[in-house]
């Protein structure tokens, strides 16, 4: 993978699966030449991105990640339609602390997209 590349993936709702997202996601990271902290970052957001979305009740979720230098863009759409589910507090609280690990967070009906940027010295 190089730098600007984009990585696409498909999930089942199963949260093993969440292990492989987020290696991909490292390892996107690092091509980004994020820090080790920012990539611990963006492994933790995309997790609880997909937990939104697997938690509102997707069956699927696409993945699609794009590196370049200094940055991370990252969206995860549900695939199919998802019903309204009701707010929980785990809900409430993974989305505080996406918007507390991630530079941008858009949140749509049926996905999450962030950007995470590195450090610029």
């Amino acid at each position: 993978m190089t730098p600007g590349s984009a990585i696409h993936l498909t999930i089942s709702s199963d949260p093993a699966a969440l292990s492989v997202v987020r290696a991909v996601a490292a390892r996107s990271a690092s091509m980004a030449d994020l820090t080790l902290d920012e990539i611990d970052d963006v492994c933790i957001a995309i997790d609880e991105a997909a937990l939104q979305l697997i938690g509102a009740g997707a069956d699927t979720v696409r993945i699609s990640i794009d590196a370049s230098t200094g940055r991370l863009t990252a969206k995860l759409s549900a695939v199919g339609t998802i019903g309204d589910a009701p707010e929980t507090p785990d809900a409430e609280v993974g989305r505080l602390i996406l918007s507390a690990l991630v530079d941008e967070l858009v949140f749509g009906a049926d996905s999450v997209t962030f950007v995470k940027r590195g450090v610029t010295v």
